[in-house]
């Protein structure tokens, strides 16, 4: 999905309600990105310290 393309918003609701009846679970990012005893580099991966 691309922020501003032109059939995303009447895409969304229809893309969120399947993934949520294959199972999945919808969470920020925030609750992906390990915390503690990691550190992220410059590509963004996380690796343990």
């Amino acid at each position: 999905m691309h922020n501003g393309a032109k059939y995303t918003p009447e895409a969304l609701e229809k893309v969120i309600t399947g993934l949520k009846d294959q199972g999945y679970e919808l969470v920020p990012i925030s609750k992906l990105i390990y915390t503690d005893e990691f550190t992220i580099d410059h590509t963004g991966k996380q690796h343990k310290k």
